[in-house]
């Protein structure tokens, strides 16, 4: 049985090696979590964010109100359906009946008809009218989230960000489209 120096190229091998466990631990105790971790979320990955959910939001806004003027177009053709169904019965007692008391009736049922849609655009749609289903803190959230495997974070600091694990490529891209998260919220949840 040989020693280590017996293995080729061992005494070149081995202090490269011993340099990569290195930088490496570096990495994994300082420069990922303290120096590069923190400056990639504030100048990057925040910006990016913070576009993210602002379009986000416009479009869940432009969509939630297409929804609401959709549901009121048939709350009120469901409405002038039934006041189409009571002037008839009016008619027939007489134009002057119609006339004077119509006016009430048409008026209490209009104010009626409008606490009636209130009510039932606030049970379609709730308190959420326009508010997306993300938390507040969104972006530190899901950055938090994005960053906690530290052997990940040391890997990519290490690899001179040339290698990048899936939670940072996803992070680089959140202008475009955000990250579903239980902890965080859920964007794609927009119904």
């Amino acid at each position: 049985m040989g020693s280590l120096r017996d293995i080729p190229f061992i005494d070149t091998i081995m202090p490269q090696i011993l340099a990569l466990c290195a930088w490496f631990g570096l990495n994994l105790v300082a420069i990922g979590p303290h120096i590069i971790i923190p400056r990639m979320s504030y100048n990057i990955w925040h910006a990016s964010c913070k576009i993210g959910v602002s379009n986000t939001k416009a479009e869940f806004a432009q969509k939630r109100q297409s929804e609401i003027s959709k549901f009121i177009a048939a709350e009120r053709a469901r409405q002038k359906q039934a006041m189409n169904m009571i002037n008839p019965f009016m008619q027939m007692l007489g134009q002057d009946f119609a006339r004077t008391i119509g006016k009430g009736v048409n008026d209490t049922v209009n104010a009626v008809s409008e606490l009636e849609l209130q009510r039932a655009l606030k049970d379609r749609f709730g308190g959420q009218a326009n508010s997306l289903p993300i938390r507040n803190d969104y972006c530190g959230c899901i950055i938090q989230e994005a960053v906690s495997n530290k052997i990940e974070t040391a890997l990519y600091s290490a690899s001179l960000r040339l290698w990048k694990p899936d939670s940072i490529q996803r992070l680089d891209q959140l202008d475009k489209r955000l990250i579903a998260s239980p902890q965080c919220g859920n964007p794609s949840n927009m119904e």
